[in-house]
């Protein structure tokens, strides 16, 4: 399947649907009317993104869905979610992989800073765990730091999005639109998504160590121009 052509397809059903809704028969006008409704709400659409010249066909932005596999580093899941969130990106998961989509820009924005982001990480992780000479076991404490290092950066990149909307006005309104336009396309991709939840517990003070780590991470300057995938193996 090619992307974008089960959107377009969409889009120029509900073009159809309008026209068929100048009809002088009442009854069609009517059913096309409410079968155009159906659909924008169906696939949060508006109908400035449809109404388009007849003469000119609707594209779609060029969007694209990049596996990424990560085994079983769920730290590394959660990481490039936050990331995505920031970058007007949506994260699917599944099996192995974790699965971003959006803007072609945007998905490898997502991708080169989950890897500055994720070298770091690995180093500071690796230190602290091995330095380490308390009661918690080893692995319990690498998960837990990585786990309280991940959300004071989660934490980070939302006050770095606040401070620029503060700034420019118009930037939560491109949010809702990008939002929109990157749930449409995923819901093209994977129809049927179900929910992923992590029920692992965590040691505090490990937590609070990886917390206290997350404020020093930088956030970025990286130089790394991503070729491959294999610094997020």
């Amino acid at each position: 399947m090619e992307e974008g052509v089960v959107s377009n397809n969409i889009i120029e059903l509900i073009q159809k649907c309008l026209a068929l809704g100048k009809s002088p028969n009442e009854n069609e006008a009517s059913l096309a009317m409410s079968k155009a409704q159906e659909l924008l709400e169906k696939y949060n659409l508006t109908l400035a993104q449809i109404e388009v010249d007849k003469s000119t066909k609707q594209e779609l932005p060029n969007m694209v869905n990049i596996p990424i596999p990560l085994g079983r580093a769920e730290w590394k899941r959660s990481l490039i979610h936050y990331i995505a969130q920031g970058t007007f990106c949506k994260v699917v998961i599944t099996g192995d992989k974790v699965v971003v989509l959006g803007r072609q820009a945007n998905v490898f924005s997502t991708l080169v800073m989950a890897s500055w982001i994720v070298a770091q990480l690995e180093s500071i992780a690796w230190y602290e765990t091995t330095t380490y000479s308390g009661n918690i076991p080893k692995l319990r404490f690498r998960d837990s730091f990585l786990n309280g290092a991940i959300n004071r950066i989660d934490e980070r990149l939302r006050e770095e999005r606040k401070t620029r909307e503060v700034v420019n006005p118009n930037l939560k309104a491109l949010v809702v639109n990008l939002s929109r336009e990157t749930q449409l396309y995923t819901r093209t991709i994977f129809p049927h998504l179900g929910s992923h939840n992590s029920n692992k517990s965590f040691s505090n003070e490990a937590y609070q160590k990886g917390r206290a780590a997350g404020d020093k991470v930088s956030l970025t300057g990286s130089n790394q121009q991503l070729t491959n995938h294999k610094l997020l193996n």
